[in-house]
């Protein structure tokens, strides 16, 4: 998810990792609806026949397809999650350890170390005033400790709740004797 996602449109705007500055990409087999556009437009070209397409076709077939295109992967996303989250859910397991891999003012992101799922921990299990302070994109100030945790810091955790609507699982820090839930 790093790259910008791709959007199909009428015009040349090459190719950068190549050097192209004219460009035309499909996947074979053909898979999808603007592989055929593609195919269909280089045959005619080829051919040198009239292309099958006006601009505005395929400009529209283009914004179409995108966002077909993104709404399929949103769902493949979805469904993921969601089998995810049963799994964890059936697997009657009520301890985990995460790693932390985001926080925002009411809450923390972990990823379970035993499948690439995330979970969350709120606030309040953290502090008592139901708002993180974040010193700096890198850690996030856990007031119930007196100190800062970290990216990438090994939490052991509780599961709290199975959300199977929003998709998430809500944890809690397992606090021992000396306030610690990290590893």
């Amino acid at each position: 998810r790093s790259f910008m996602q791709a959007a199909y449109r009428p015009d040349p705007s090459g190719h950068w990792g190549l050097g192209f500055d004219d460009y035309a990409h499909f996947t074979s087999p053909i898979r999808r609806y603007p592989d055929l556009v593609v195919h269909r437009s280089l045959k005619a070209a080829i051919k040198r026949k009239k292309q099958p397409y006006t601009e505005e076709e395929v400009e529209s077939l283009g914004t179409h397809t995108s966002e077909q295109e993104r709404r399929a992967m949103d769902a493949e996303r979805d469904v993921w999650k969601l089998k995810l989250v049963r799994y964890i859910e059936a697997t009657g397991k009520e301890e985990f350890t995460g790693f932390l891999t985001g926080f925002r003012p009411d809450r923390v992101f972990l990823e379970i170390e035993e499948c690439p799922v995330e979970g969350i921990v709120e606030a309040r299990h953290l502090t008592n005033d139901n708002e993180l302070v974040l010193p700096d994109p890198f850690s996030v100030y856990i007031k119930k400790l007196s100190r800062p945790a970290f990216l990438g810091e090994r939490w052991h955790l509780k599961l709290d709740r199975v959300d199977t609507e929003q998709l998430r699982l809500l944890f809690v820090p397992v606090w021992g004797k000396e306030k610690k839930a990290f590893g």
